[in-house]
Order: C-alpha cells, then structure tokens, then sequence
C-alpha cells in the first residue's frame, strides 16, 4: 500500500472523520475504497459504496468551469472578455473571466446580514462589491468570483446554472450518481438538540439562497461519477459527443494568472517535486481532486469532514500532508 493512502484511511482510524470513498486513477486501471462511518450520531452507521457528498466547491470545475470552456470552444466569449460586457454593474473594465477564474479579479467587500438576504438581493449585493485594490496581484480565493461566471453563463444560455451543469456536463458525461438534488446524501452536520443530521441540501449558505443560480457549490456526487470525470479529464475516455475537445482541456495544465499566480482557469496549480503540473481543487465540506495529466494519475478523496459540528483543522494539516505524499509518488510511477 502506498504511503499516501496509508495517510487517507488514517483519518478514518484517527477520527479525523467518520468515512472516507477515495479513488487513485490510473492510466488503465482505478483503484477505490470505502470506509468508515457514514455519521457517528444518534447511532453509528456505516458508509456505503454509492453515498453522495456534497461536493460544495468542486461544484466550480466539475460543473461551471466546464460550461464556461464550452461557451468559449462556441465562441461566445473568451477568458480575456471584460466581464463588463456582460454584467454592467461590474463597471471596471480591466476584469476579465481570467481574473475570476484565477480568483485575481479583486472584487471583495461586506455585505450586511448576507445569510439572510433572500436570493434576488443577494445576487444584486454581490453584483455590486466594488473592485479592490487586490486587482491582478496574488490569487484570493472567493466564490464570488464563479458566482459571476454562473451569472454570464445563465445570460448566454437562458437558464439556471445548475440545468446547465446537469444538461450539459453530467449526462453528456453519464454521471449518473451526480446531482443537485442527492437521493443518498453525506451528512455534514448533527443537530444535537433535535438529534437529526443535516443531509440532501448544500451545506453553504450562499449557495442554499441562490439556489440553482450558484455557480460556485450545490453539486452532490457519489465516487463511482467523480472517477469517470477524472478518467474523461485526462483523456482517458471520452463519450461521443464529448462535451469538450481534449484540445480545450489540455491547457489547463499551465498558470493563466496574471504575474504567474500559479493558478489555472477554475483550478489551483500544484507541481510534483520534479516540477509536473498538476490540476488541484478542494472543497469546504472535505473533499479534493488532483489531476497529474503526464503521468496519468488522479487522486479523488471524498470525506464529510465538518462533521458533526463544522470544525475540523484537523483535517486541513492532513489533506495538504496527503497531496504532497501523492505528488511525490506520481514522479515515482
């Protein structure tokens, strides 16, 4: 066994979390695990094979990125679009769909009582946080940055972020065990004073407002679906029709942002000690893919790692731990 996934079912034995599915892909073959605990309360319960998680922000470059790539493969815009062109109140005309994808567009500021704006005022509220003086410099990561991309995609194509996402990534894809609207869904929380868990409905409250207009979580997915994204990811299958050329996927693998920000459009950029790229993505509930295109490999780690009670550093020091194991052992290979 390798010493990365020594490391995973560590967090299982070491209570770091209930359970963890995880997934190392090969060029020709994928190796998958289960285990743990599905939730410790009111009673232990065991995981199962085909449990979904909520995926919150890889919501961002399973679904909206890939929308996004395929409205520029359609010529509908470019990542060096002003964002102006398409949402006025945006009116800084140096912000590009580069600066949101790589998270240096500086758009930041409060907004008062956020959680309990209902959705038409949240998204007026976001549309009108001002331009910082963060413009262009170092990556600051924020979901209101593919919250606007979802915004411009719903524009072009004349529906919901998430109809799209479905529409035109996971069925093209098959992803079956993939869904806004789990049916088998990972808790993230325990409410002890009632002794329920908190399943089925996307854990982040921006999200829960908006709805099907978010852009930056909402997705839940079992293993099973995330495997066959990796696997069309680095090309190692794909469905006719694909919902995107190999051609646009495979730039991705280099820094898009500007003064070489080590990020990609939609993903972090990570390297392998011998200098490999490698697509890199987490998400808050305590999921993370890695995507190694040269040496064929991908790494999927699904846990609900906020469970029960929406504190876990813990687990944070371990993943970052697990992802320099891995690129490591995919020089290695």
């Amino acid at each position: 066994m390798r010493k990365s996934e020594k490391q995973i079912q560590r967090l299982v034995t070491a209570r770091v979390v209930p359970g963890v599915s995880y997934a190392y892909v090969h060029p020709h073959s994928t190796d998958t695990r289960v285990l743990g605990d599905l939730v410790w309360y009111p009673q232990t319960t065991p995981l199962g094979p085909n449990a979904q998680y909520d995926l919150a922000s890889l919501t961002k470059v399973v679904g909206t990125l890939t929308v996004f790539l395929q409205a520029v493969a359609e010529g509908r815009l470019t990542p060096d679009t002003p964002v102006a062109d398409f949402l006025p109140t945006v009116q800084d005309q140096r912000v590009t769909f580069r600066h949101l994808l790589t998270h240096t567009s500086g758009i930041a500021g409060y907004i008062p009582h956020r959680n309990a704006l209902p959705a038409p005022q949240l998204k007026e509220a976001l549309l009108r946080l001002p331009v910082t003086d963060a413009f262009a410099q170092k990556p600051v990561y924020s979901d209101t940055n593919l919250l606007f991309v979802g915004f411009v995609l719903e524009q072009l194509y004349g529906a919901p972020i998430h109809d799209l996402i479905t529409d035109r990534v996971l069925r093209p894809l098959g992803l079956s065990g993939a869904a806004f609207h789990p049916a088998q869904a990972v808790p993230t929380l325990y409410n002890a004073a009632a002794g329920t868990n908190f399943a089925g409905v996307v854990h982040d409250p921006k999200s829960r407002i908006l709805g099907d207009h978010s852009g930056s979580a909402g997705l839940f997915s079992d293993l099973p679906s995330l495997v066959r994204f990796v696997q069309w990811y680095l090309g190692q299958w794909a469905p006719v029709p694909a919902p995107l050329d190999q051609s646009v996927l495979l730039p991705l693998w280099q820094d898009w942002a500007p003064h070489h920000g080590q990020r990609s459009l939609g993903w972090d950029l990570r390297t392998t000690p011998a200098g490999t790229p490698v697509l890199y993505h987490t998400g808050f509930t305590g999921t993370f893919m890695a995507l190694d295109r040269k040496h064929q490999e991908g790494l999927i780690v699904l846990t609900n790692r906020i469970y029960p009670n929406g504190q876990n550093d813990r687990f944070l020091a371990d993943r970052e731990i697990i992802l320099n194991t891995w690129l490591a052992e995919c020089d290695r290979r």
